[in-house]
């Protein structure tokens, strides 16, 4: 991770920004989204915005956002398909855009939600 300085001393200007990298994801990457998002994920998939989609490492951390609609991203295989992922210091994953084919809706939480064998498979 590198950190860059922006500023400008003569104008009160001061602002650090991490500078990220792409970074080979895991397999498996999670969003979650509430129910007027989930319909835009559903069909235009994770689309480009003014910032970069925040991806998660477990279902677990995606449900700590507060939204109920759990969406898991082919990471790895869109990575070897020429998608960009960077990772934060604080371990969150984020790309520009996630077209609906690399996208499979797990469904709506209710309380803790652990992966299962047969989400992985499918």
């Amino acid at each position: 991770m590198k950190k860059m300085h922006i500023g400008s001393p003569n104008r009160g200007v001061d602002i650090s920004a991490e500078v990220l990298t792409v970074q080979k994801p895991p397999e498996f990457l999670w969003y979650a989204a509430d129910e007027k998002e989930a319909a835009r994920v559903r069909k235009k998939g994770l689309t480009p915005g003014l910032f970069r989609k925040s991806l998660f490492e477990t279902p677990a951390l995606a449900r700590a956002v507060g939204k109920p609609y759990l969406f898991r991203i082919r990471a790895g295989e869109l990575y070897w398909n020429g998608g960009n992922f960077y990772r934060s210091a604080d371990g969150i994953w984020q790309t520009n855009c996630v077209k609906p084919e690399w996208i499979t809706e797990i469904g709506m939480m209710k309380g803790e939600y652990d992966v299962t064998e047969s989400d992985k498979a499918q």
